[in-house]
């Protein structure tokens, strides 16, 4: 093992005491290469020089066999075989360390061997069985999908026919109808289907980089072209898709904080097909007014819809200014004892940056206590904790749901919600009254949710990958049919 100053030192578990470790095998475990092949043994495959992979005897040391071979490699459950990757090869050899030779292939998604049989899975053909110098025909099987992890992307195209996911390091786009995979797309940062036929990707150019380029995909011919350029620096200059723009918060050189309020920071949308600004507001540096608190937003995404929704603390100047849009808003703060935990929202076209609304929010703990916030035609939905959800009207100020549950999805052509609840329960609300319209039950939890343009059908991925598309104008039919 290494400790911490990355000094290697071996252990006898037995006796509990450390004991030197032959330089060799230091040298071979500095590099993270090493594995054990038996209790007297170890095996270390360099990770660029052929000529230094070797057997050693373990502890001491000494050599016991030459490799010739580089690169990754595990070991396996058969001590005589190693599964090694070749620089350039699309698949894993199985090298026999007796021979030095390599005597089957592989997939190097994963794969082992144990009393002459190879098994090995690829993502995309499953899992295979075969037999080491042996005609007899592979068995192969489909396994299923295993559950999703935290999905960093998530967006579906307007009418339901893509999908675009992506976990951390890995991604893509697939076509809905049959599962296919239109792009893979590796450490997609988001995505945005700017039409049914046309999707913009952020791609980072290197793990590990704020560097990426916002790529424009052909969804019919899987032909991907360059759009722009984007470079963020971390609290100087962050950025994320929000709609059909990349809404970029930029904290100026002269950024400091005072009093618990922020000053030098500026909201910006950038247009998704050249990256120039759409337009911007800076919210530091102005002197506040008599009686109010100067402050920039909280800031709430939606990568599903068009709009922004920023929240102001209700006593700050913003909040004032953001109530003149709603003579229902400002008659309700006209009449409040208004106290800091009190909250506006405000509500703004993304691409133009125009104010369609607001919405005074009483109690609570001001706008930083809201873990989400999206609007859609005349609704605002606002989301606590991640499962407290509340739908308002902003033409009538009224607060028309109250709701637990999670990943709420929003169309104002239906004048429906959807929301989930543990055990793969989909619900449906109608926003005016308020009341729970149906439900649906699927076989495992839901990770995502979209309805479709003109609100009919909403698309639902479960968490072991599979996608439904539900027609919700027939709700209680379908419904039945599902849970049956």
């Amino acid at each position: 093992m290494s400790t911490p100053r990355r000094t290697v030192i071996g252990i006898d578990l037995q006796e509990r005491r450390k004991f030197s470790v032959a330089g060799s095998i230091r040298h071979a475990s500095e590099q993270q290469m090493v594995e054990f092949l038996g209790p007297d043994r170890v095996v270390f495959v360099a990770p660029g020089k052929a000529d230094d992979s070797a057997i050693l005897s373990f502890p001491g040391g000494q050599t016991l066999g030459k490799l010739g071979i580089a690169g990754p490699s595990w070991t396996t459950g058969d001590p005589r075989y190693l599964l090694h990757i070749e620089r350039g090869s699309k698949d894993a050899e199985v090298f026999d360390l007796q021979t030095n030779k390599s005597v089957a292939r592989a997939s190097k998604d994963g794969g082992d061997v144990l009393a002459g049989e190879v098994v090995s899975y690829a993502a995309d053909s499953g899992l295979v069985l075969s037999r080491l110098g042996n005609d007899r025909p592979d068995i192969r099987a489909r396994l299923q999908p295993g559950p999703l992890p935290f999905l960093k992307t998530a967006i579906a195209s307007p009418q339901l026919d893509a999908l675009a996911i992506s976990v951390n390091g890995d991604g893509g786009v697939f076509r809905v109808s049959n599962g296919t995979e239109i792009a893979a797309v590796s450490g997609l940062h988001g995505a945005w289907f700017g039409s049914d036929r046309q999707c913009y990707l952020r791609v980072p150019d290197a793990p590990g980089l704020e560097t990426s380029t916002v790529e424009s995909l052909d969804l019919a011919t899987a032909a991907t072209d360059s759009s722009w350029p984007r470079e963020d620096v971390i609290v100087k200059n962050e950025s994320v898709f929000s709609g059909p723009v990349m809404l970029s918060e930029l904290t100026q050189a002269f950024y400091f904080t005072f009093d618990a309020t922020r000053v030098g920071y500026e909201l910006r949308a950038l247009d998704l097909n050249t990256g120039r600004t759409l337009w911007s507001r800076d919210y530091g540096g102005h002197p506040p007014r008599t009686g109010y608190q100067d402050e920039p937003p909280v800031t709430f995404t939606d990568p599903q819809g068009e709009r922004v929704v920023l929240g102001w603390s209700a006593n700050s100047d913003e909040a004032h200014k953001a109530a003149k849009f709603s003579s229902v808003t400002k008659l309700a703060m006209k009449n409040a004892k208004i106290a800091p935990r009190d909250t506006v929202f405000e509500v703004r076209d993304a691409r133009t940056g125009n104010t369609l609304g607001a919405a005074f929010v009483p109690g609570g703990a001001g706008p930083q206590s809201y873990t989400g916030a999206f609007s859609a035609g005349d609704w605002l939905i606002l989301v606590k904790d991640g499962v407290r959800i509340t739908a308002v009207s902003l033409s009538s100020g009224t607060e028309t749901l109250h709701a637990t549950a999670l990943i709420p999805a929003l169309s104002s052509e239906s004048g429906l919600l959807s929301a989930v609840e543990d055990g793969g329960r989909l619900l449906f609300y109608d926003l005016k009254t308020g009341e729970r319209r149906d439900n649906y039950t699927f076989p495992e939890n839901v990770a995502y949710t979209r309805f479709s343009s003109d609100g009919k059908r909403l698309l639902a991925l479960t968490e072991y990958q599979t996608v439904y598309v539900l027609d919700v104008t027939a709700a209680t039919a379908a419904s039945q049919a599902l849970t049956q």
